[in-house]
This record gives C-alpha cells, sequence and structure tokens, in this order.
C-alpha cells in the first residue's frame, strides 16, 4: 500500500523536476540540415549505419586503432623493461 503511495509522489516529483520530451524534439528540428542528414541515414543504399558518414567515420575508426597499436606497444615496453630490469 504504501509503495504504491510512493511510486506515484516520485512519478509527480519527476514530471515537476524533468523537462518535457517535446521541448527536445522542437529543439532538434531547428537544427540546419538535421533532417537531410536524417534522411540520408534512412535511405536503403545498401550500407549499413556505421559506413554512411564516410570519411569522417573512417578517420574516427583508424586513429581508435592507432591508439590500440600504441598503447600496446607501450604495455609490451613495459612489461619487457620490468622483466629485464638493469642492475
Amino acid at each position: 500500500m504504501n509503495s504504491t503511495r510512493l511510486l506515484t509522489l516520485s512519478r509527480m516529483a519527476n514530471r515537476a523536476v524533468l523537462p518535457k520530451r517535446n521541448l527536445f524534439s522542437k529543439a532538434v528540428e531547428d537544427l540546419p540540415g538535421w533532417k537531410k542528414k536524417q534522411q540520408s541515414f534512412q535511405m536503403n543504399d545498401g550500407k549499413l549505419v556505421w559506413q554512411k558518414m564516410g570519411f569522417k567515420d573512417d578517420s574516427k575508426y583508424f586513429f581508435t586503432l592507432l591508439l590500440v597499436a600504441a598503447g600496446g606497444v607501450e604495455w609490451a615496453r613495459w612489461i619487457y623493461k620490468m622483466a629485464y630490469n638493469k642492475k
């Protein structure tokens, strides 16, 4: 019985504090180029979603691979340094 009352109170408190969802959708519609980008993602051209932005996505992907490779090299160097310590 009390849990139902508390659940109702928490929902009422959330309505008072959290912004309305339709305010966000109105703000997004005002951004330039939003509809065009949305339509390009909805178009069925045989590409997957993460392949549709081309060079932007590729550059971020290869930069991430570069960071992973550099971290792996640094890790191996650190392990080698710790294993064969100079005396």
